[in-house]
């Protein structure tokens, strides 16, 4: 993926080195390079943006974030790694819309806290990681198509 107003330096990786106000038109004019890892990509789930219990688990309690419900879930995706010794990890990756700003915010959690630097998210059995946001291709697709869709159905 190329997202030169994004990365650091126009970084041609799938990385977004922003997590918050990042406007529609930004993720409408990603360029998504390279071939897709269909085996890695498979291993993503599409969650409900309806189920309460998913979105709590991916959206953060930063107070810096305003309320719960100034979020709108646009996607939601679950990486479940299985090769994991002890217990099985997630990961989540998500894009919410401020009801307020128009901005999306990037949000990444996992069930697990050990090393990373995270702060609790609505769901206390999981915790939403600070840092860059990484996913797959897919993912980027996909928000990319529901932010081309929103575009679309507002303008008509």
């Amino acid at each position: 993926m190329m997202t030169n107003d994004l990365t650091i330096g126009g970084k041609a990786d799938n990385n977004i080195n922003a997590q918050y106000n990042i406007s529609l038109e930004e993720i409408y004019g990603l360029q998504i390079l390279g071939l897709s890892d269909e085996e890695y990509d498979n291993k993503w789930i599409i969650e409900s943006n309806e189920d309460e219990k998913i979105v709590k688990r991916v959206l953060g309690t930063n107070p810096k974030m305003g309320a719960y419900n100034d979020w709108t879930p646009l996607l939601i995706m679950t990486l479940i790694d299985s090769s994991s010794s002890s217990n099985t990890r997630s990961h989540m990756k998500a894009a919410f819309l401020n009801k307020m700003t128009g901005k999306i915010a990037l949000q990444t959690s996992a069930n697990y806290s050990d090393g990373l630097h995270k702060y609790r998210s609505y769901d206390s059995e999981w915790f939403v990681i600070c840092g860059r946001t990484c996913a797959p291709n897919r993912f980027w697709e996909e928000l990319k198509r529901i932010v081309s869709f929103r575009n679309t159905s507002l303008n008509v």
